[in-house]
């Protein structure tokens, strides 16, 4: 049986001392150790004082971990032990050319919010990227992008989302391409005796022909309707058919496509018009 006395206390904001007694009655034999613990970003340091008996020892130790990063040409110093494991930084940046590569000259946008879930965050001041840690080598992750993050509206994330995978030991970098949006506009009118009106609350749909993400607006009092924030590519723009079935009437023409294409400024196109009639075709 042995009896032991113990206490902990933290010290400063990054430190803790801790100091037990024991003493084996039997024995008659005391052991008394004293512990430091100081950590920083960058690594973590243990030093230890025992003596039981006639002996004395004093141990020291350093625990943390080195990655490089391939993009800012430094390494990364974490005073967590990372061997084995993977970590991530998130790189947006301004694709004005569209073709998903970061360029020379292209700007960075790290006000971009994004997160890779199972991973711990880190920010980096130093040039405002967010970094994963603790991330399992070869797993794919899933990169959920927050495309509302930007303050500038014409900037939209070429993808909501990314698949990827992380290697060991290493900064994996994830760039996500940031591309100048355009705008769609049209209108929705109804066939009347002397011409023709703006129909209000009518659902335009909008479809990226390479993605199939949809959007979906409604048409103001007057019939008009506009979209700011589509993405470069092929898209289809038609009424919504069930609307279309329980108000009784057909739409002229059935769908319109348009494509938005890589310009400084962002594309547009505003000839997005559809007239509805009497599905009967009487008027």
């Amino acid at each position: 049986m042995k009896i032991g006395f113990y206490v902990n206390r933290r010290i400063f904001k990054r430190g803790q001392i801790s100091l037990s007694l024991e003493r084996d009655p039997e024995s008659r034999q005391n052991t008394i150790m004293a512990t430091l613990n100081f950590f920083t970003d960058y690594a973590a340091f243990d030093s230890r004082f025992v003596q039981s008996g006639e002996n004395h020892a004093l141990t020291q130790t350093q625990r943390g971990s080195i990655r490089f990063d391939p993009n800012l040409k430094s390494f990364r110093f974490r005073r967590h032990s990372g061997l084995g494991s993977g970590s991530a930084v998130i790189w947006p940046f301004q694709d004005d050319n569209y073709n998903g590569i970061r360029d020379e000259g292209e700007e960075l946008l790290p006000e971009l919010r994004a997160k890779i879930s199972g991973g711990a965050r880190i920010d980096r001041a130093r040039d405002r990227l967010f970094y994963y840690d603790n991330l399992r080598p070869y797993e794919e992750y899933i990169v959920e992008i927050d495309p509302y993050s930007l303050d500038n509206p014409m900037l939209q994330p070429a993808h909501e989302n990314f698949r990827v995978a992380v290697n060991p030991n290493v900064v994996t970098t994830i760039n996500v391409p940031i591309v100048t949006a355009g705008e769609v506009a049209g209108r929705v009118d109804r066939l009347i005796a002397d011409g023709t009106v703006g129909v209000g609350g009518m659902r335009v749909i909008i479809i990226n022909e390479a993605t199939g993400k949809e959007i979906e607006l409604v048409t103001f009092n007057n019939g008009d309707f506009f979209h700011l924030g589509l993405v470069p590519g092929m898209y289809r723009a038609y009424l919504d058919p069930e609307q279309l079935k329980n108000y009784g009437y057909a739409s002229d023409p059935p769908y319109i496509k348009f494509q938005m294409k890589t310009i400084a400024g962002g594309d547009y196109f505003g000839t997005a018009a559809f007239i509805i009639r009497p599905s009967t075709g009487t008027h």
